[in-house]
């Protein structure tokens, strides 16, 4: 009798049991473009031309804009631009604008942390030839350069600050003593 009471119950099941099986995702990140295959001579800077990028967030009530910057790793020259909001096509696309107009030597290679708006990097590497590497996850250290520069761009773009208001060809080298920031 007890085998049978099952039976009442109103799922009609003897054991809970999910309905369906997650789908197992599609890695969005290769391993090949790891952080941990990088030359030796990208990680001890030896090189010029090799980049670090970021994103720089601020108050949702200001709407989804946001900051990319990109800082070099030998000379740190730094560069901000302002994107409309955190999808992949205008970040990338800012991205290569900025970075397609410099000498390949320039623009050996970027490295990202492991966000969603960085999904699109097989486009960067085909369309103008610069090498993507990605840090392990939740690894910001691994990219310390512009973990740093963000820090220090704070003073001028606190998190509270309406990225909106900003006018889009504002430089704001005058504010930085490094005079090294370009923002569009």
């Amino acid at each position: 009798m007890a085998q049978e009471l099952w039976w009442y119950l109103p799922e009609h099941r003897k054991a809970r049991r999910p309905r369906r099986a997650r789908k197992r995702q599609k890695p969005k990140f290769d391993r090949d473009v790891s952080i941990l295959f990088r030359p030796d001579d990208v990680a001890h800077r030896r090189q010029f031309g090799h980049w670090e990028a970021d994103l720089v967030l601020f108050k949702q009530r200001f709407g989804q804009s946001n900051v990319t910057s990109l800082v070099e790793r030998v000379s740190r020259f730094t560069v901000l631009l302002k994107n409309p909001n955190k999808r992949t096509k205008p970040v990338m696309g800012k991205i290569m604008k900025a970075v397609r107009d410099l000498p390949h030597l320039a623009r050996k290679s970027i490295t990202f942390d492991r966000g969603t708006e960085f999904v699109s990097w097989p486009h960067l590497q085909a369309e103008i030839g610069t090498q993507t590497w990605f840090c392990d996850p939740s690894s910001p250290w691994q990219k310390g350069t512009v973990e740093n520069t963000n820090r220090r761009a704070r003073r001028w773009l606190p998190r509270k600050r309406d990225i909106t208001a900003v006018p889009p060809s504002r430089d704001i080298s005058a504010k930085c003593p490094a005079g090294q920031w370009i923002m569009n």
